[in-house]
C-alpha cells in the first residue's frame, strides 16, 4: 500500500459521522525480474553482507536439507519461501540423473511425496516428459484473425451458486472437485507418503494461497482458483482438458476451465514484467515466420527460458520455437506460475486460451 496522495491534515466530525469515510488503498503490481531475483534467504544476505558473496551453503537449512537429507516440513517451507539463487534456473545445480531421476518420475506421475518435493527444490531437472509430447504438434495454436471461432467461456447460473455453496473464499470449489471425480481424476485430488498416510491436495491449495509470493501480488485467488493452477501445473487433468478442448470439446471440463480461465486473468493483472515467451513445437513449421495475429485454443505452456523451449525440439531438434515478444502482456492473458508448480525449473509462463469477444 502507498501512502494517500493528498495526506489529511483536517476534517469536519459532523461530515465524518453522516456521510462515513472512504479510503482508497494503492497497490502496486507485483514485478516479475527474471535477469536477476534477489536472494531473500536471511541467512545467505547475513554472510553476504560480511563476504560480499552470495553462498547458499551458508544457509544452515539448506546445507542440512541437501547434505545431510533433513527433509522437514519447516526445512521444504524455507525453501519454497526464500531463494537462494540470484539466478534461479542458470545458479541451481543440475541433478545428475537428469530425466531419469526417480523422485522428478515420480512427481510427473502425479505423485506428492515429501522426499521427492525437497529434491526438485534442490536440484534443476529437465522439461516433464509429457510436456514434451503435448509439444509434438500446433492444434492449440488457431492461426486466424477471427475471434469468432473462439469458445465462449462457461457462465455459472444462479441455480448453480446455491447447489455448489458458491462463496468469496472458496468460490467454485465444490463445482470443481465434483468434475475432476466425476470425469475419473480422483486420485489427482490426493497425496500420498511413503508411509502410505494420504492427505488432500487442497493442504497445497492451502499453502499457495498463504505463501509470499500471493500475498505480494494482493492475493487475488481463491481456492477453487488456486486448485485450478495447481491441477494444470502436477497433474495429468491438465493433458486431459487440454486435449478436449483441442478436440473442440469445452463441456467435460467446463468449471476446470472456468476457474483456471480466471486465475490467470486475476495473476495477469496483479503482475507485471517484460520479457519474451518462448514455446517449442516438435516436427512442426509455419509457411511464414511473423504471425501479427492469432487466437489460442487451448491453454498454452511457455518458458522464459528459450534453451529450454529447444528441449522440446526433441533430440534431432527438428520444428520451430514460437517466440512471443515481451509486448505479448498488452494483448494476453498470462502469468507466471512457477511459484505454482512442483517443476519450478521449468520457468512457466501459463497462458490462457481465448475466448468469445475477447
Amino acid at each position: 500500500p502507498s501512502c494517500p496522495r493528498n495526506p489529511i491534515t483536517n476534517f469536519n466530525r459532523e461530515h465524518l459521522t453522516t456521510h462515513g469515510m472512504n479510503i482508497q488503498v494503492f497497490l502496486e503490481r507485483f514485478v516479475h525480474a527474471i535477469d536477476y531475483t534477489p536472494v531473500t534467504c536471511p541467512h545467505m544476505k547475513a554472510h553476504h553482507a560480511k563476504t560480499s558473496q552470495w553462498v547458499p551453503e551458508s544457509c544452515p537449512i539448506y546445507q542440512e536439507t541437501k547434505n545431510k537429507y533433513s527433509h522437514t516440513v519447516s526445512n521444504l517451507q524455507h525453501l519454497k519461501d526464500c531463494n537462494h539463487f540470484a539466478q534461479v534456473y542458470g545458479d541451481k545445480p543440475p541433478c545428475r540423473h537428469a530425466d531419469q531421476c526417480y523422485a522428478f518420475k515420480r512427481l510427473e506421475q502425479n505423485g506428492n511425496n515429501f522426499d521427492d518435493l525437497c529434491h526438485i527444490q534442490l536440484y534443476r531437472h529437465p522439461p516433464r516428459q509429457e510436456a514434451l509430447r503435448w509439444g509434438f504438434d500446433i492444434n492449440p495454436l488457431v492461426i486466424n484473425t477471427a475471434n469468432e471461432q473462439n469458445h465462449a467461456l462457461y457462465q455459472p447460473t444462479e441455480g448453480e451458486t446455491k447447489t455448489f455453496q458458491h462463496n468469496d473464499a472458496d468460490g467454485w470449489l465444490k463445482a470443481l472437485l465434483q468434475e475432476v471425480i466425476k470425469n475419473g481424476h480422483e486420485e489427482c485430488l490426493h497425496l500420498t507418503n511413503d508411509d502410505g498416510q494420504t492427505c488432500s491436495l487442497l493442504s497445497i491449495v492451502d499453502e499457495k494461497l498463504q505463501s509470499m509470493r500471493h500475498k505480494q501480488m494482493a492475493a487475488p485467488l481463491n481456492k477453487a482458483q488456486m486448485l485450478a493452477i495447481v491441477l494444470f501445473t502436477g497433474t495429468d487433468c491438465n493433458y486431459k482438458m487440454t486435449d478436449c478442448q483441442r478436440n473442440g470439446d469445452y463441456l467435460k471440463w467446463k468449471w476446470f476451465d472456468f476457474c483456471l480461465y480466471n486465475a490467470i486473468r486475476l495473476l495477469s493483472r496483479h503482475e507485471t514484467a517484460k520479457y519474451a515467451l518462448y514455446c517449442g513445437l516438435n516436427k512442426v513449421y509455419l509457411n511464414k515466420k511473423l504471425v501479427k495475429s492469432g487466437f489460442f485454443k487451448t491453454y498454452r505452456s511457455c518458458s522464459w527460458k528459450m534453451e529450454l523451449a529447444f528441449k522440446f525440439l526433441g533430440a534431432e531438434q527438428r520444428g520451430m520455437v514460437m517466440v512471443m515478444d515481451k509486448e505479448i502482456r498488452k494483448n494476453a492473458n498470462c502469468c507466471d506460475v512457477s511459484w505454482v508448480s512442483k517443476f519450478p525449473d521449468e520457468c512457466e509462463v501459463l497462458m490462457s486460451r481465448s475466448i468469445e469477444n475477447q
